[in-house]
């Protein structure tokens, strides 16, 4: 999912600010029209969310037996090619991974995920500098039926699209495991077919459409357990706001460092740099299902 995320560049700073449209007091009233005393008293508003800038890097290194292995000019730029590809394709797994986590394990210093932005208070009660137990417009919707797997329904589908519809905006897309999607295809007997997406950068998504919304298979996409796979609901859009995005530093987008030699090795190494982590400014227009069991 995290490709078909929208990417925005920021040019520095200490974090990354996002001005969110939530009124969360109210100063309308009501009054007689007969002398009545009104409440000028200005009462306060959440207008914006602050996330930390993330650092992750990926190293890369070709040892001098490789180099000597891989003489002439040909060979030895397949090699650099070969392993910066590889660099790539292993930093693109770990983002896809990293965009459904909640960054509370190890040290901290991951992009902030899914789990923490569509959490319901529960488990992870701030985000973005909020605190979802005491701002509820802030809280996301989780279905677990108390951890406890069952049957994928439409029914249960729509229960969980109607908990992220919140004004005006729309659920866009969902992504969910393969087993669920070959469920959701057999539960339709053949009124519903398998289609593929093409991204700009080639990438490629299987996906099955329910009530107008792609729901997207993504193997990346985490699960509880055998009998518990989970579901993901995304609003990514409203006019000319964007809820969901990739924030990035315009020089440090996964930016290559340049090959260098270390002292005490004989090898090159150089590394891709990578600033900037995901926001999310509509917690409360998502869903996640924890409880589809593939196999009822």
């Amino acid at each position: 999912m995290l490709e078909m995320m929208p990417k925005e560049p920021f040019d520095g700073g200490r974090s990354i600010v996002e001005k969110i449209r939530y009124p969360v007091a109210s100063d309308v009233g009501w009054f007689s029209g007969r002398y009545d005393l009104l409440n000028t008293a200005s009462t306060p508003d959440i207008d914006e969310a602050e996330f930390e800038i993330r650092y992750g890097y990926v190293p890369v290194s070709i040892s001098t037996g490789e180099q000597l292995e891989n003489m002439g000019k040909e060979r030895i730029l397949s090699l650099m090619d070969e392993s910066m590809n590889k660099a790539e394709y292993d930093w693109q797994q770990t983002m896809g991974t990293l965009f459904y986590g909640h960054n509370t394990g190890g040290t901290g210093m991951q992009i902030d995920g899914c789990d923490l932005s569509f959490d319901d208070g529960v488990t992870y009660p701030t985000y973005g500098g909020i605190n979802k137990t005491v701002w509820a417009f802030w809280a996301g919707n989780i279905q677990a039926n108390a951890g406890v797997g069952q049957a994928w329904t439409m029914a249960r589908f729509r229960t969980s699209k109607r908990s992220a519809k919140f004004g005006k905006p729309k659920l866009d897309m969902c992504s969910t495991s393969g087993d669920v999607v070959d469920k959701i295809l057999s539960t339709f007997d053949g009124q519903r077919e398998l289609k593929t997406d093409t991204l700009k950068a080639g990438f490629k998504w299987d996906y099955v459409v329910l009530d107008g919304i792609k729901i997207y298979v993504d193997d990346l996409c985490p699960t509880d357990a055998a009998t518990r796979h989970r579901m993901y609901g995304f609003t990514i859009k409203d006019g000319n706001q964007t809820f969901h995005k990739i924030r990035y530093h315009k020089n440090a987008n996964f930016k290559w460092r340049g090959w260098k030699i270390p002292e005490n090795q004989e090898a090159m190494s150089g590394r891709f740099l990578w600033v900037g982590n995901h926001t999310h400014v509509s917690p409360r227009r998502t869903f996640r299902r924890d409880d589809i069991d593939p196999a009822l």
